[in-house]
């Protein structure tokens, strides 16, 4: 019976340490491939799941990788991919409590998509929390897309080119 806490005890590390080999095999997996990458495309999803694998672990890295793959994908016009980074971005700095950073990337996002396209209620409804996250309740309200109200926003505060709204009645 003395034993039994042992044997737990035993068995939890070597889970974890199960997963940490899972974990680094996969990086390894995928920092090698993104060296024999031929294809600009390719370097970018590789990247992009270099950052994606490290968001659980270390939100600076995964930043690093995202940031790598946005940069490539906006070089090479490789669009429909830099909006998904645009937002991955997002993610990551509302996880690390940068609403501004997350802010700025959400409308540069959201200029380039058509209020249409699939992603952009998201992008909305994600940009109206790290308003929240501010307490900028007025700004967390602001509909872009909504009847009157365009994402140029062309009465800004000075802190910041997309953040103050022309409400009725201001």
């Amino acid at each position: 019976m003395k034993r039994l806490p042992l044997l737990l005890l035993l068995i939890l590390a070597c889970l974890v340490g199960r997963g940490q080999s899972r974990f680094s095999q996969k990086i390894d997996s995928l920092t090698r491939l993104l060296k024999m990458a031929r294809t600009d495309s390719l370097r970018v999803d590789l990247l992009n799941e270099l950052g994606r694998q490290w968001q659980d672990k270390n939100l600076t890295t995964s930043i690093t990788y995202l940031r790598k793959a946005l940069t490539l994908a906006q070089q090479h016009h490789l669009d429909a991919r830099a909006k998904g980074l645009l937002f991955e971005l997002a993610y990551d700095y509302f996880l690390i409590s940068d609403a501004p950073k997350s802010i700025e990337l959400l409308w540069q996002l959201m200029q380039t998509m058509n209020p249409k396209e699939a992603g952009y209620t998201t992008a909305v409804a994600f940009l109206s929390l790290n308003y929240k996250a501010q307490h900028d309740y007025p700004n967390a309200l602001f509909l872009p897309g909504k009847r009157g109200h365009s994402t140029n926003r062309p009465n800004a505060k000075a802190t910041h080119p997309m953040t103050a709204v022309n409400w009725p009645g201001r």
